[in-house]
Protein backbone atom coordinates (compact mmCIF):
# COMPACT_ATOMS: atom_id res chain seq x y z
CA UNK A 1 0.00 0.00 0.00
CA UNK A 2 1.43 3.42 -1.07
CA UNK A 3 4.77 1.78 -1.83
CA UNK A 4 4.92 0.07 1.56
CA UNK A 5 4.74 -3.71 1.82
CA UNK A 6 3.28 -5.23 5.02
CA UNK A 7 3.63 -8.79 6.26
CA UNK A 8 1.94 -10.53 9.19
CA UNK A 9 4.24 -12.93 11.04
CA UNK A 10 2.41 -14.70 13.90
CA UNK A 11 4.66 -15.17 16.90
CA UNK A 12 7.15 -12.54 15.71
CA UNK A 13 10.71 -13.13 14.58
CA UNK A 14 10.75 -11.48 11.17
CA UNK A 15 11.28 -7.98 12.52
CA UNK A 16 11.73 -8.60 16.21
CA UNK A 17 10.54 -11.13 18.74
CA UNK A 18 7.74 -8.90 20.01
CA UNK A 19 6.42 -7.75 16.63
CA UNK A 20 3.81 -9.60 14.57
CA UNK A 21 3.30 -6.93 11.86
CA UNK A 22 6.29 -5.96 9.69
CA UNK A 23 6.72 -3.48 6.82
CA UNK A 24 9.28 -2.52 4.19
CA UNK A 25 9.52 0.07 1.42
CA UNK A 26 11.17 -2.11 -1.22
CA UNK A 27 12.80 -5.50 -1.66
CA UNK A 28 16.25 -4.09 -0.97
CA UNK A 29 15.19 -2.54 2.29
CA UNK A 30 15.11 -4.85 5.33
CA UNK A 31 11.97 -5.18 7.40
CA UNK A 32 11.63 -2.68 10.23
CA UNK A 33 9.62 -2.98 13.41
CA UNK A 34 6.10 -1.61 13.65
CA UNK A 35 5.25 -1.54 17.38
CA UNK A 36 2.04 -3.34 18.21
CA UNK A 37 -0.28 -2.47 21.05
CA UNK A 38 1.23 -3.34 24.41
CA UNK A 39 -0.16 -3.40 27.90
CA UNK A 40 0.12 0.11 29.31
CA UNK A 41 2.23 0.95 32.34
CA UNK A 42 -0.96 1.90 34.17
CA UNK A 43 -2.54 -1.55 33.79
CA UNK A 44 -2.63 -3.72 36.92
CA UNK A 45 -1.06 -7.17 36.69
CA UNK A 46 -0.99 -10.11 39.08
CA UNK A 47 1.85 -10.26 41.60
CA UNK A 48 2.95 -13.66 42.88
CA UNK A 49 4.20 -13.56 46.46
CA UNK A 50 7.90 -14.09 47.07
CA UNK A 51 9.72 -14.99 50.30
CA UNK A 52 8.45 -12.96 53.25
CA UNK A 53 5.47 -11.58 51.34
CA UNK A 54 1.82 -12.22 52.23
CA UNK A 55 -1.56 -10.49 52.22
CA UNK A 56 -0.53 -8.08 54.99
CA UNK A 57 2.57 -7.16 53.00
CA UNK A 58 0.46 -6.39 49.94
CA UNK A 59 -2.00 -4.34 52.00
CA UNK A 60 0.72 -2.10 53.46
CA UNK A 61 3.73 -1.97 51.12
CA UNK A 62 2.27 0.75 48.89
CA UNK A 63 5.09 1.06 46.37
CA UNK A 64 8.58 -0.42 46.21
CA UNK A 65 11.40 0.12 43.70
CA UNK A 66 9.10 1.97 41.30
CA UNK A 67 6.33 -0.66 41.43
CA UNK A 68 2.95 -0.01 43.10
CA UNK A 69 1.06 -2.83 44.82
CA UNK A 70 -2.62 -3.07 45.74
CA UNK A 71 -4.52 -5.73 47.66
CA UNK A 72 -7.60 -6.49 45.57
CA UNK A 73 -9.32 -9.56 47.00
CA UNK A 74 -12.93 -9.77 45.83
CA UNK A 75 -12.39 -7.50 42.82
CA UNK A 76 -11.36 -8.13 39.22
CA UNK A 77 -8.60 -5.52 39.24
CA UNK A 78 -6.08 -8.08 37.95
CA UNK A 79 -8.24 -11.14 37.41
CA UNK A 80 -8.57 -13.70 40.18
CA UNK A 81 -5.33 -12.49 41.77
CA UNK A 82 -5.45 -10.93 45.25
CA UNK A 83 -2.27 -8.82 44.97
CA UNK A 84 -1.90 -6.55 41.93
CA UNK A 85 1.03 -4.46 40.73
CA UNK A 86 1.89 -1.83 38.15
CA UNK A 87 4.53 0.79 37.45
CA UNK A 88 4.08 3.64 39.94
CA UNK A 89 1.58 6.24 38.73
CA UNK A 90 0.59 9.58 40.27
CA UNK A 91 -1.53 8.75 43.30
CA UNK A 92 0.06 5.34 43.98
CA UNK A 93 1.05 6.23 47.51
CA UNK A 94 4.64 5.57 48.54
CA UNK A 95 6.11 4.57 51.93
CA UNK A 96 9.07 6.36 53.58
CA UNK A 97 12.40 5.45 52.02
CA UNK A 98 10.99 5.16 48.50
CA UNK A 99 11.15 7.85 45.82
CA UNK A 100 7.80 9.69 45.74
CA UNK A 101 8.61 12.04 42.85
CA UNK A 102 6.15 10.26 40.56
CA UNK A 103 3.44 9.30 43.04
CA UNK A 104 3.47 12.58 45.01
CA UNK A 105 1.46 10.64 47.58
CA UNK A 106 2.44 8.97 50.88
CA UNK A 107 1.11 5.68 52.22
CA UNK A 108 1.95 6.23 55.91
CA UNK A 109 -0.62 8.41 57.67
CA UNK A 110 0.57 11.92 58.47
CA UNK A 111 3.61 11.94 56.15
CA UNK A 112 4.40 14.38 53.35
CA UNK A 113 6.40 13.91 50.14
CA UNK A 114 9.42 16.25 50.43
CA UNK A 115 11.89 17.04 47.65
CA UNK A 116 15.56 16.33 48.32
CA UNK A 117 16.93 17.30 44.91
CA UNK A 118 15.97 17.23 41.23
CA UNK A 119 15.88 13.42 41.16
CA UNK A 120 14.71 12.25 44.58
CA UNK A 121 11.91 12.90 47.05
CA UNK A 122 10.77 10.87 50.04
CA UNK A 123 7.86 10.69 52.47
CA UNK A 124 8.62 11.82 56.01
CA UNK A 125 7.04 13.57 58.96
CA UNK A 126 9.03 16.80 58.73
CA UNK A 127 11.79 18.30 56.60
CA UNK A 128 14.32 20.64 58.21
CA UNK A 129 15.80 23.40 56.07
CA UNK A 130 19.58 23.37 55.99
CA UNK A 131 19.71 19.58 56.26
CA UNK A 132 20.77 19.08 52.65
CA UNK A 133 17.19 18.71 51.45
CA UNK A 134 15.29 21.13 49.22
CA UNK A 135 12.20 20.52 51.43
CA UNK A 136 9.70 21.61 48.77
CA UNK A 137 6.46 19.65 49.11
CA UNK A 138 4.95 17.43 46.42
CA UNK A 139 1.25 16.59 46.72
CA UNK A 140 -0.70 16.71 49.98
CA UNK A 141 0.14 15.39 53.43
CA UNK A 142 -1.59 12.02 53.92
CA UNK A 143 -4.61 12.03 56.21
CA UNK A 144 -4.11 10.84 59.76
CA UNK A 145 -7.02 9.75 61.93
CA UNK A 146 -4.95 7.57 64.27
CA UNK A 147 -2.91 10.02 66.34
CA UNK A 148 0.00 7.71 67.16
CA UNK A 149 2.75 5.92 65.22
CA UNK A 150 3.38 2.20 64.83
CA UNK A 151 6.64 0.38 65.67
CA UNK A 152 9.51 1.53 63.45
CA UNK A 153 7.44 4.41 62.04
CA UNK A 154 8.36 8.10 62.24
CA UNK A 155 6.72 9.74 65.27
CA UNK A 156 8.09 13.26 64.85
CA UNK A 157 4.60 14.71 64.49
CA UNK A 158 2.51 12.33 66.64
CA UNK A 159 4.99 12.15 69.55
CA UNK A 160 3.31 8.99 70.81
CA UNK A 161 3.35 5.31 69.88
CA UNK A 162 0.44 3.00 69.16
CA UNK A 163 1.86 -0.24 70.50
CA UNK A 164 2.52 -1.24 74.13
CA UNK A 165 6.07 -0.90 75.43
CA UNK A 166 7.26 1.29 72.57
CA UNK A 167 8.69 4.78 72.96
CA UNK A 168 9.02 7.69 70.53
CA UNK A 169 12.76 8.46 70.47
CA UNK A 170 14.54 11.10 68.42
CA UNK A 171 17.08 9.72 65.96
CA UNK A 172 18.31 13.04 64.54
CA UNK A 173 17.08 16.55 63.77
CA UNK A 174 14.56 15.30 61.21
CA UNK A 175 13.51 11.88 62.45
CA UNK A 176 12.05 10.21 65.53
CA UNK A 177 10.97 6.56 65.60
CA UNK A 178 8.74 4.38 67.79
CA UNK A 179 11.03 1.66 69.10
CA UNK A 180 11.08 -1.03 71.76
CA UNK A 181 14.23 -1.36 73.83
CA UNK A 182 17.57 0.37 73.45
CA UNK A 183 18.56 2.53 70.49
CA UNK A 184 21.97 2.80 68.76
CA UNK A 185 24.54 5.09 70.39
CA UNK A 186 24.56 7.32 67.31
CA UNK A 187 20.94 8.35 67.92
CA UNK A 188 20.06 11.63 69.62
CA UNK A 189 18.11 9.59 72.19
CA UNK A 190 15.64 12.26 73.34
CA UNK A 191 12.29 10.79 74.35
CA UNK A 192 9.37 12.57 72.68
CA UNK A 193 6.54 10.40 73.99
CA UNK A 194 5.27 7.03 75.22
CA UNK A 195 2.62 4.55 74.10
CA UNK A 196 -1.07 5.51 74.05
CA UNK A 197 -3.27 4.35 76.91
CA UNK A 198 -6.87 3.44 77.56
CA UNK A 199 -9.45 6.17 78.10
CA UNK A 200 -13.14 6.14 79.01
CA UNK A 201 -15.95 8.07 77.36
CA UNK A 202 -18.64 9.70 79.49
CA UNK A 203 -22.35 9.45 78.64
CA UNK A 204 -23.91 12.28 76.68
CA UNK A 205 -25.30 15.04 78.84
CA UNK A 206 -28.87 16.37 78.83
CA UNK A 207 -29.74 17.72 75.40
CA UNK A 208 -26.61 16.30 73.75
CA UNK A 209 -26.82 14.02 70.73
CA UNK A 210 -26.48 10.30 71.36
CA UNK A 211 -25.46 7.46 69.05
CA UNK A 212 -28.30 5.54 67.41
CA UNK A 213 -29.03 1.84 67.78
CA UNK A 214 -28.92 0.34 64.27
CA UNK A 215 -26.85 -2.86 64.27
CA UNK A 216 -24.59 -4.57 61.75
CA UNK A 217 -23.99 -8.08 63.12
CA UNK A 218 -21.83 -10.95 61.96
CA UNK A 219 -20.43 -14.30 62.99
CA UNK A 220 -17.53 -16.36 61.66
CA UNK A 221 -18.36 -20.06 61.29
CA UNK A 222 -15.92 -22.93 60.84
CA UNK A 223 -17.08 -25.26 58.08
CA UNK A 224 -17.64 -28.88 59.07
CA UNK A 225 -18.02 -28.13 62.80
CA UNK A 226 -20.92 -27.85 65.26
CA UNK A 227 -20.82 -24.11 64.63
CA UNK A 228 -22.71 -24.67 61.38
CA UNK A 229 -25.56 -26.27 63.32
CA UNK A 230 -25.65 -23.39 65.80
CA UNK A 231 -25.76 -20.87 62.98
CA UNK A 232 -28.57 -22.81 61.25
CA UNK A 233 -30.55 -22.89 64.50
CA UNK A 234 -30.30 -19.11 64.86
CA UNK A 235 -31.25 -18.62 61.22
CA UNK A 236 -34.25 -20.97 61.45
CA UNK A 237 -35.52 -19.08 64.50
CA UNK A 238 -34.71 -15.70 62.92
CA UNK A 239 -32.82 -15.16 66.15
CA UNK A 240 -29.47 -13.70 67.23
CA UNK A 241 -27.67 -11.79 64.50
CA UNK A 242 -30.59 -12.44 62.14
CA UNK A 243 -32.61 -9.83 64.07
CA UNK A 244 -30.10 -7.07 63.30
CA UNK A 245 -30.69 -4.46 60.59
CA UNK A 246 -27.69 -5.88 58.71
CA UNK A 247 -26.20 -9.35 59.20
CA UNK A 248 -23.64 -11.59 57.53
CA UNK A 249 -22.03 -14.99 58.12
CA UNK A 250 -18.37 -15.44 57.18
CA UNK A 251 -16.21 -18.50 56.96
CA UNK A 252 -13.57 -19.09 59.64
CA UNK A 253 -10.46 -21.24 59.78
CA UNK A 254 -9.73 -23.91 62.38
CA UNK A 255 -7.96 -22.49 65.43
CA UNK A 256 -5.46 -24.04 67.84
CA UNK A 257 -6.16 -24.56 71.57
CA UNK A 258 -3.48 -23.75 74.12
CA UNK A 259 -3.18 -24.40 77.84
CA UNK A 260 -1.49 -21.50 79.57
CA UNK A 261 -1.90 -20.20 83.10
CA UNK A 262 -5.34 -20.22 84.74
CA UNK A 263 -7.12 -19.44 81.46
CA UNK A 264 -7.10 -21.86 78.53
CA UNK A 265 -7.67 -20.12 75.23
CA UNK A 266 -8.17 -20.55 71.52
CA UNK A 267 -5.41 -19.08 69.35
CA UNK A 268 -7.92 -17.61 66.91
CA UNK A 269 -6.47 -14.21 66.04
CA UNK A 270 -5.81 -15.02 62.38
CA UNK A 271 -9.22 -16.59 61.83
CA UNK A 272 -11.18 -13.59 63.11
CA UNK A 273 -8.63 -11.13 61.72
CA UNK A 274 -9.51 -12.35 58.23
CA UNK A 275 -13.22 -12.09 59.03
CA UNK A 276 -12.77 -8.47 60.16
CA UNK A 277 -11.11 -7.70 56.84
CA UNK A 278 -14.18 -9.09 55.07
CA UNK A 279 -16.41 -6.91 57.24
CA UNK A 280 -14.34 -3.91 56.21
CA UNK A 281 -14.55 -4.76 52.52
CA UNK A 282 -18.30 -5.49 52.57
CA UNK A 283 -18.99 -2.00 53.91
CA UNK A 284 -22.26 -2.69 55.78
CA UNK A 285 -20.60 -1.32 58.92
CA UNK A 286 -20.77 2.15 57.38
CA UNK A 287 -24.58 1.99 57.32
CA UNK A 288 -25.07 1.00 60.97
CA UNK A 289 -24.41 2.84 64.23
CA UNK A 290 -22.77 -0.26 65.75
CA UNK A 291 -21.08 -3.41 64.49
CA UNK A 292 -21.42 -6.54 66.61
CA UNK A 293 -19.27 -9.69 66.33
CA UNK A 294 -21.03 -12.67 67.87
CA UNK A 295 -19.61 -16.17 68.36
CA UNK A 296 -21.82 -18.98 67.01
CA UNK A 297 -22.22 -20.45 70.53
CA UNK A 298 -23.41 -17.12 71.95
CA UNK A 299 -27.15 -16.60 72.40
CA UNK A 300 -27.47 -12.90 71.52
CA UNK A 301 -30.58 -10.74 71.93
CA UNK A 302 -30.32 -7.64 69.67
CA UNK A 303 -33.39 -5.93 71.15
CA UNK A 304 -31.76 -5.97 74.58
CA UNK A 305 -28.52 -4.54 73.17
CA UNK A 306 -30.46 -1.64 71.66
CA UNK A 307 -32.09 -1.00 75.04
CA UNK A 308 -28.71 -1.10 76.80
CA UNK A 309 -27.25 1.36 74.29
CA UNK A 310 -30.13 3.78 74.85
CA UNK A 311 -29.55 3.55 78.60
CA UNK A 312 -25.78 4.10 78.22
CA UNK A 313 -26.33 7.32 76.21
CA UNK A 314 -23.12 7.06 74.18
CA UNK A 315 -22.30 10.50 72.73
CA UNK A 316 -22.74 10.76 68.97
CA UNK A 317 -19.69 10.72 66.73
CA UNK A 318 -17.33 9.08 69.23
CA UNK A 319 -15.15 5.97 68.67
CA UNK A 320 -16.48 3.59 71.33
CA UNK A 321 -16.16 -0.09 72.16
CA UNK A 322 -18.34 -1.54 74.89
CA UNK A 323 -16.72 -3.38 77.80
CA UNK A 324 -18.86 -6.44 78.45
CA UNK A 325 -17.43 -8.23 81.50
CA UNK A 326 -15.37 -7.78 84.67
CA UNK A 327 -14.31 -11.42 85.04
CA UNK A 328 -10.82 -10.77 83.61
CA UNK A 329 -9.55 -7.41 84.85
CA UNK A 330 -6.97 -7.01 82.10
CA UNK A 331 -9.47 -7.92 79.38
CA UNK A 332 -12.86 -6.22 79.83
CA UNK A 333 -13.98 -7.06 76.28
CA UNK A 334 -14.48 -10.81 75.94
CA UNK A 335 -14.88 -12.37 72.51
CA UNK A 336 -18.29 -14.02 72.88
CA UNK A 337 -19.69 -10.64 71.79
CA UNK A 338 -17.75 -7.56 70.67
CA UNK A 339 -19.45 -4.21 70.05
CA UNK A 340 -17.92 -1.14 68.40
CA UNK A 341 -19.40 2.11 67.09
CA UNK A 342 -19.06 3.11 63.45
CA UNK A 343 -16.47 5.72 64.41
CA UNK A 344 -14.53 3.07 66.34
CA UNK A 345 -14.40 0.89 63.24
CA UNK A 346 -13.04 3.76 61.15
CA UNK A 347 -9.98 3.79 63.42
CA UNK A 348 -9.88 0.01 63.92
CA UNK A 349 -9.87 -0.68 60.19
CA UNK A 350 -7.24 2.00 59.54
CA UNK A 351 -4.88 0.29 61.97
CA UNK A 352 -6.00 -3.33 61.56
CA UNK A 353 -3.05 -4.56 59.52
CA UNK A 354 -0.49 -2.66 61.60
CA UNK A 355 -2.07 -4.08 64.78
CA UNK A 356 -1.68 -7.58 63.41
CA UNK A 357 1.97 -6.97 62.60
CA UNK A 358 2.68 -5.45 66.00
CA UNK A 359 0.70 -7.89 68.16
CA UNK A 360 1.20 -11.09 66.17
CA UNK A 361 -1.10 -14.10 65.91
CA UNK A 362 -0.64 -15.61 69.38
CA UNK A 363 -3.55 -15.51 71.77
CA UNK A 364 -7.28 -14.91 71.60
CA UNK A 365 -9.11 -12.70 69.13
CA UNK A 366 -10.90 -10.81 71.90
CA UNK A 367 -7.56 -9.63 73.28
CA UNK A 368 -6.55 -8.57 69.79
CA UNK A 369 -9.78 -6.61 69.24
CA UNK A 370 -9.53 -4.83 72.60
CA UNK A 371 -5.82 -3.98 72.46
CA UNK A 372 -5.98 -2.94 68.83
CA UNK A 373 -8.88 -0.64 69.66
CA UNK A 374 -6.87 0.98 72.46
CA UNK A 375 -3.86 1.35 70.14
CA UNK A 376 -5.98 3.02 67.47
CA UNK A 377 -7.49 5.55 69.87
CA UNK A 378 -10.87 3.94 70.53
CA UNK A 379 -12.46 4.85 73.87
CA UNK A 380 -14.51 2.59 76.12
CA UNK A 381 -17.85 2.57 77.88
CA UNK A 382 -18.63 -0.18 80.38
CA UNK A 383 -21.76 -2.33 80.52
CA UNK A 384 -20.83 -5.65 82.10
CA UNK A 385 -24.42 -6.88 81.78
CA UNK A 386 -23.88 -7.30 78.05
CA UNK A 387 -22.12 -10.60 78.78
CA UNK A 388 -21.04 -10.59 82.45
CA UNK A 389 -19.87 -14.23 82.68
CA UNK A 390 -18.21 -15.86 79.63
CA UNK A 391 -18.63 -19.34 81.11
CA UNK A 392 -22.26 -19.19 82.16
CA UNK A 393 -24.53 -22.27 82.32
CA UNK A 394 -27.57 -20.57 83.84
CA UNK A 395 -31.08 -21.23 82.46
CA UNK A 396 -31.01 -17.85 80.63
CA UNK A 397 -33.64 -16.24 82.85
CA UNK A 398 -31.65 -13.08 83.67
CA UNK A 399 -33.52 -10.34 81.84
CA UNK A 400 -30.68 -7.83 82.28
CA UNK A 401 -28.26 -9.78 80.07
CA UNK A 402 -27.71 -9.16 76.36
CA UNK A 403 -25.86 -12.42 75.66
CA UNK A 404 -25.43 -15.89 77.15
CA UNK A 405 -22.32 -18.00 76.47
CA UNK A 406 -21.53 -20.77 75.79
CA UNK A 407 -24.33 -22.90 74.30
CA UNK A 408 -22.46 -25.57 72.37
CA UNK A 409 -25.31 -27.60 70.86
CA UNK A 410 -28.43 -26.70 68.90
CA UNK A 411 -30.84 -27.88 71.62
CA UNK A 412 -29.10 -25.80 74.29
CA UNK A 413 -28.97 -22.75 72.02
CA UNK A 414 -32.66 -23.02 71.12
CA UNK A 415 -33.72 -23.62 74.73
CA UNK A 416 -31.77 -20.59 75.97
CA UNK A 417 -33.23 -18.38 73.24
CA UNK A 418 -36.79 -19.45 73.96
CA UNK A 419 -36.32 -19.01 77.72
CA UNK A 420 -34.76 -15.56 77.39
CA UNK A 421 -37.55 -14.43 75.09
CA UNK A 422 -40.38 -15.20 77.51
Amino acid sequence: MDGIEYRYQAGGGLCGDDCWCCRRVAEAVPYVTVPHAKETDSAWKCHRYEDGQDDDWCRTVGAHDGVAFKYARGTDLCGDCWCCKRKVQPGDCTPPGENCMTSQCCSVAGTQCYLQDAEYASCRGVCVNGSGWDCSTLGERSAQRITCSWPDEDCTLTRQCCHDNTTCIRQDAQTAVCVKGETPDAWDGSVLGEAVGKYSIAPAGPGELVTGTTLNCFMAVMKGTDEEGLMSTAEDLRAGIFQCEYFKVYGAEQSRFIHEGPWNSWVNVDSLYNAWHQVKEDGFWKKADWTVKVDPDTVFLPARLRAHIRQLRPPAGQPIMLENSNVVAALPVLGAIEVGSREALVLYFEGLTQCHRAQGSFGGEDGFFYRCGISCGVGTMADISILRDPGDDSPCTDGSRVAFHPRKDAWGWRTCWNTAGR
